[in-house]
């Protein structure tokens, strides 16, 4: 696919958005048939219809996250099964963050370094903030944590994804294109992690 992608007269630009709207496509159509569950159950039991339409808006913003974040990832190493292992690493650590913020403070430390861990490990987790939307009835810092997250991925991504394998030019320029990438990324992770805290 990516030869042929490459072969084709359109810009790295098109090709990325291109993925990342048939992904984000084919994850929010189940989305929709899932928006009519609620005025189905409505016929058998009181339902609460803002909580579950923000509930299902958040798990579409949800998986668009997951989306860009495993297209900038694809982009970066190149490999798509280094994307995806990294990926799911990810949210599995950002999981189990969540799962240990109430047990650090269970720790015996006593000088307020355990609550201090905990709201670490509490911000780190994706899955907190995507709890603070669905059950306080929406957060804005937490909805522009994704909505930047998703942007600042997408960018990266749009950096890295290389049109054409072939080396055309000079080592030189290689270099200071990759130099520039890298100041690109580090500026953006720096900002990626002040946005996390």
């Amino acid at each position: 696919t990516a030869d042929y992608l490459n072969s084709l007269p359109i810009s790295r630009c098109e090709i990325v958005f291109s993925k990342f709207i048939s992904l984000s496509a084919f994850f929010l159509i189940p989305c929709l048939i899932m928006a009519s569950f609620p005025m189905i159950l409505s016929g058998f039991a009181t339902v609460n219809y803002v909580h579950s339409f923000i509930s299902l808006g958040m798990l579409a913003v949800f998986e668009i996250f997951i989306i860009s974040l495993s297209l900038m990832l694809s982009s970066v190493t190149g490999k798509t099964l280094s994307a995806m292992i990294i990926s799911y690493s990810a949210i599995v650590v950002s999981f189990l963050f969540g799962i240990l913020s109430p047990l650090v403070r269970l720790l015996p430390f006593g000088t307020g370094f355990d609550k201090v861990v905990a709201g670490i490990l509490k911000e780190l987790s994706i899955f907190k903030k995507f709890d603070y939307i669905v059950f306080e009835l929406f957060d804005w810092m937490s909805l522009l944590f994704f909505a930047l997250s998703i942007v600042i991925f997408l960018t990266v991504a749009l950096l890295f994804y290389k049109k054409s394998r072939k080396r055309v030019k000079k080592l030189k320029n290689a270099k200071k294109k990759l130099r520039k990438k890298r100041e690109w990324l580090a500026s953006i992770l720096v900002l990626y992690m002040m946005l996390m805290i």
